[in-house]
């Protein structure tokens, strides 16, 4: 067996050997040509495969919004290699959580709000909840269907709150010592 790699730039450039390569690895699209790379169906297939594979696809694939809202849906993890404007269109972001709940971590900050996404993402993969705003972390819906999913999930959640009361509460330590050295000065004035 020819791994695309080591195979001739004729090879490369075969479409048909290309397409029965990246169906086993989809990784083997790096070696592809780059006419082939900027292929709709090749990229796909190795997206299937793998959706890292994205990663090797051409720029204007990366870039076009249909053609990432198809490698989404077959695999979201392709999510990560799309470009970074895609990650705050609702619509990839919630195909991408359909298919890996973790996509979530690409997902622009006001997406992490979307309580439709956000249960998407969550029913699942539970563990996807940590990457969820902690307005929504506090919705029972959510906790319930994170835990509903893995029964660990709040266990990323206890610990995520646990380190940001913490962080508070040196903060406010903090605040308490900068206001009383301003009323000792203002009292020694």
């Amino acid at each position: 067996m020819v791994l695309l790699k080591r195979a001739s730039q004729a090879q490369q450039s075969d479409k048909a050997f290309v397409l029965d390569k990246v169906q086993q690895d989809g990784h083997a699209l790096e070696y592809a040509s780059q006419e082939l790379k900027s292929d709709r169906e090749v990229v796909l297939a190795a997206i299937k495969r793998s959706g890292h594979a994205l990663r090797y696809a051409a720029a204007p694939l990366r870039q076009d919004r249909t053609f990432v809202l198809q490698a989404v849906q077959l695999n979201g993890h392709a999510l990560e290699h799309c470009s970074k404007e895609l990650c705050d269109d609702r619509d990839i972001i919630l195909a991408a959580v359909k298919t890996f709940g973790r996509a979530l971590v690409f997902a622009g900050v006001k997406l992490r709000n979307d309580r439709e996404i956000v249960l998407t993402a969550v029913r699942y993969d539970g563990e996807s909840i940590k990457h969820v705003s902690s307005t929504l972390r506090k919705d029972p819906e959510v906790m319930a269907a994170a835990v509903a999913q893995n029964s660990n999930a709040l266990t990323n959640v206890d610990h995520m709150e646990a380190k940001i009361m913490a962080e508070m509460d040196s903060w406010q330590a903090v605040s308490k010592s900068c206001h009383l050295i301003l009323l000792f000065y203002e009292l020694c004035i």
